[in-house]
Parts: C-alpha cells; sequence; structure tokens
C-alpha cells in the first residue's frame, strides 16, 4: 500500500499575533513559512526556526514546520555567505515514510535595498528595492541543497516554497527578463511549481490591492514527484487578514 500523499503548504504568515493558532489549524503536514514569529515552546521540537539576523528590528523569521515527522534542521546556505543573510531561508531533512528523505526549503525574498550613494541623480529620491536579487544570492548558497541529481535514492526529493516577492508582469513592464530568468533558474534545478507561474494575478496569493501583481508565493516540488491535488487556500478567516494566502498541495512522493 502507498504511502499517503505529504500535504505540504507554503505561507507568508505576516508576523501577526494569531500566525501559530493559523498554522496549526491548517490540514498540513508540512509547513514552508515566512515572517513567523519565534515558536512558542511546545512547537520548537516542530520546527526549524531561522530568525532574522536583525531581530532587533525584525522579531520573525523563516521556519519549517513538521506535524509528525523525524527531521533535522540545516544550515540556510551551502556556501561562505551564512552570516550576511541569516533569516532569508530555513532548510529542513524530512524523514519520508516509504523511505528517502525530503529536503525542504522555506525562503523568503525580501528586497534587497540599494543605496542611493552614486546612482544617477534621476534614481535619488526614490531608493528601489529588488527581490529578484535576494532571489539569485539565495539560490546560489542553496545550490548544494537544490541539486537534485545529489540525491541518494530515487526516493530522495526536494520541496521549495516561499514569498519570493516575483512576478512575470513584472518583465513586461520594465521590458527585461529579470524575473524570468528568476523562474528559470529554480526550474533547472528540476524543480516544477504546484501552481503554474502566470504573469499577473491569475493566482492571487496576496489579497492586498496595492500590489500590482499578486501572485508571488510559489511551492515548487522535484519533477519526479506527483501532485496528487493543489490550491491556494483562500478562506473568509484568510481574506480578512488582508495578507497572502497559502499555497498548499498533496505531493505524492
Amino acid at each position: 500500500m502507498s504511502p499517503a500523499p505529504l500535504r505540504v503548504m507554503t505561507w507568508n504568515a505576516g508576523h501577526r499575533k494569531d500566525s501559530w493558532e493559523l498554522l496549526r489549524s491548517f490540514d498540513a503536514d508540512v509547513v514552508l513559512a515566512q515572517e513567523l514569529p519565534p515558536p512558542p515552546p511546545k512547537e520548537v521540537g516542530r520546527t526549524a526556526y531561522c530568525p532574522f539576523a536583525d531581530t532587533g528590528t525584525r522579531r520573525w523569521g523563516t521556519a519549517i514546520w513538521v506535524r509528525d515527522r523525524p527531521f533535522r534542521r540545516l544550515r540556510a546556505t551551502t556556501s561562505r555567505t551564512y552570516d550576511a543573510r541569516e533569516g532569508i531561508a530555513s532548510v529542513a531533512e524530512i524523514d519520508l515514510t516509504g523511505g528517502g528523505v525530503l529536503t525542504a526549503v522555506s525562503l523568503h525574498a525580501a528586497d534587497d535595498k540599494i543605496s542611493k550613494r552614486g546612482l544617477r541623480k534621476a534614481f535619488d529620491s526614490t531608493p528601489k528595492g529588488y527581490a529578484v536579487t535576494t532571489m539569485h544570492r539565495a539560490l546560489s548558497d542553496l545550490t548544494g541543497y537544490l541539486d537534485d541529481s545529489r540525491r541518494s535514492t530515487g526516493r530522495d526529493a526536494v520541496v521549495l516554497g516561499g514569498d519570493l516577492n516575483c512576478n512575470l508582469a513584472f518583465d513586461e513592464e520594465q521590458r527585461n527578463p529579470s524575473h524570468a530568468l528568476v523562474f528559470a533558474r529554480v526550474a533547472a534545478f528540476g524543480l516544477k511549481p504546484v501552481v503554474p507561474v502566470i504573469a499577473g494575478s491569475t493566482h492571487v496569493t496576496i489579497t492586498r490591492e496595492r500590489i500590482p501583481h499578486r501572485q508571488i508565493d510559489y511551492l515548487y516540488a522535484s519533477e519526479r514527484v506527483k501532485v496528487e491535488d493543489r490550491g491556494i487556500l483562500r478562506t473568509q478567516q484568510m481574506e480578512e487578514r488582508r495578507d497572502h494566502l497559502p499555497v498548499w498541495a498533496h505531493l505524492s512522493l
């Protein structure tokens, strides 16, 4: 008899007080979370949590919550730049029921603010932030985990989820392929999106109207993984929060 599908979800919790109560109520085996407050004592044993390095201003971090399976927290990068961006990612190795391991990555591509110094005057009045720079750095740091060919057995797999703050529609406005390059780089690791990546807001994952293109949260799995079911959790309770919506999938591993 085949193991039951693994219920995986990615969710930006918005660093709110009800985050842990909501997370526990989700019908999920694994939650890849971003902007999550530190775990309460009873959840510490279920959580691989990585706080942001600048904890004086951001009292939240990135996490992987595992309901009832053995797991091991891994360093958030395989490169030597770990201390520079602590809190951008959490990584855990989860034991699968049928054998093998699932390498889970929770990723938060916060805007990388650029300095006004040295920029042309036309840009000085409005410093910009670029999530794509954070994504490229994180993908470089995580390469040793994401390279599916390095998995030890045919039963192993990878899932990656997070608030990537990327959308193909920005490329159409900016007339360059910066966001497409991010998605292509993720795909190059042999990872497939469980919900299609489409320019604009076909698949809304954040309900704030001020966000111009509202598919910015994504969930990926190894090509060999069968997606039994998938969706975006858009309940009245989630709508009332006026924030991110969880992306979920039932995966046969």
